[in-house]
């Protein structure tokens, strides 16, 4: 018999229970406020089961074979917000599918954080430095959870591209994962419900919300007392900041200054894909800042038909995976000696 994990449901009811009782005085004494906190949690509920909203899509690719990856990176109220810089950065996925669009075959993925963490760490960040780190974090999850190789390398896709795939197919997809917890909570609820009798119509899915928290908590004390795991949903228990002697900000930036003296850095770059009228891409015009380099001669650029590095010695290193096949050989360079800019332009195959 498990009895850890019948600890855990028990003591998981044992807070329902007194919720329910809570409740039960606060409709008896005060029935307005009564009122406000169950439409209060009603809501709450219902943005709690909100299905994923996507929100960046990243390019990469899966190695050794160099195939073309895609992440989706979603916003979920699910998914809890990390406690503290110390603890594990919450986030769930779904399996590996493969596509086909123009441009060939693909494999992709989708990745699911709490809505502050997106908010703070996303497309919008004012740090690019704090976006990469979400990434990485992401690529993290993706190879632990599959056992695969990803690409450090990677390419932001526009704004306007928030998804790689169809909306339909990423809710199934989370929803999948979703339904066992939401079986056993409802079936915990029922049972309070007629051990209690009932609230109020909607109560029910009002207090799903706050049920799961206590449910994810006994889970995670759970694995820190016998290293067994409960069931829960968000199953990074890998993905953790590293200890710091000095914590500068909450949150999966603290992963940044603990690696930044043992890698070369990424220099800052835009890259945008010129369109003709018809919609194709005319060619890739990738605009890399290189602060303190002086000379062309520094830089050593490799470009092939689907990617670029570039790579200052003792500086910096930027490896990117093209939007489309480019004609490598047709590849213009151009530096900028008072600027520290170096432009190149990357005519797409058979625009030339």
């Amino acid at each position: 018999m498990d009895t850890d994990g019948k600890a855990d449901s028990d003591s998981m009811m044992h807070q329902a229970q007194h919720i329910w009782s809570m409740l039960d005085d606060m409709a008896n004494s005060d029935p307005k406020a009564y009122k406000n906190f169950i439409d209060k949690h009603i809501k709450e509920g219902q943005e709690f089961m909100s299905p994923p909203t996507p929100h960046m899509c990243v390019q990469t690719m899966m190695l050794p074979e160099r195939k073309t990856f895609f992440i989706n990176f979603c916003s979920w109220a699910r998914v809890p917000v990390p406690k503290s810089p110390e603890d594990a950065v919450p986030v769930t996925g779904t399996d590996i599918t493969e596509g086909r669009d123009k441009y060939g075959f693909y494999s992709m993925t989708s990745c699911a954080f709490n809505p502050k963490v997106i908010e703070e760490y996303g497309h919008d960040t004012k740090s690019l430095v704090d976006r990469e780190t979400l990434i990485n974090l992401a690529i993290d999850f993706i190879q632990h959870q599959h056992k695969v190789e990803i690409s450090r390398s990677f390419t932001l896709l526009s704004k306007d591209i928030q998804l790689k795939g169809e909306i339909d197919v990423l809710n199934q997809s989370f929803s999948k994962k979703a339904q066992k917890s939401e079986q056993e909570f409802e079936e915990q609820l029922s049972e309070l419900e007629t051990s209690f009798g009932p609230l109020a119509a909607g109560a029910k899915n009002s207090l799903l919300n706050k049920l799961a928290n206590i449910s994810t908590e006994e889970s995670r004390n759970s694995k820190k007392s016998n290293g067994k795991s409960t069931g829960t949903t968000y199953d990074s228990p890998t993905i953790k900041m590293p200890n710091q002697t000095e914590v500068k900000k909450a949150g999966i930036i603290e992963e940044i200054s603990s690696q930044s003296n043992t890698k070369l850095t990424c220099p800052v770059y835009t890259m945008d894909s010129v369109q003709d009228d018809g919609g194709n891409i005319n060619r890739v015009v990738v605009k890399i800042q290189l602060p303190g380099v002086k000379s062309v001669n520094d830089c050593q650029l490799d470009i092939s038909k689907d990617d670029l590095q570039l790579t200052v010695e003792n500086c910096y290193d930027l490896h990117l995976v093209l939007p489309c096949q480019i004609m490598d050989d047709d590849a213009v360079a151009k530096f900028s000696k008072k600027a520290s800019v170096l432009t190149v332009t990357l005519p797409a195959v058979g625009k030339l």
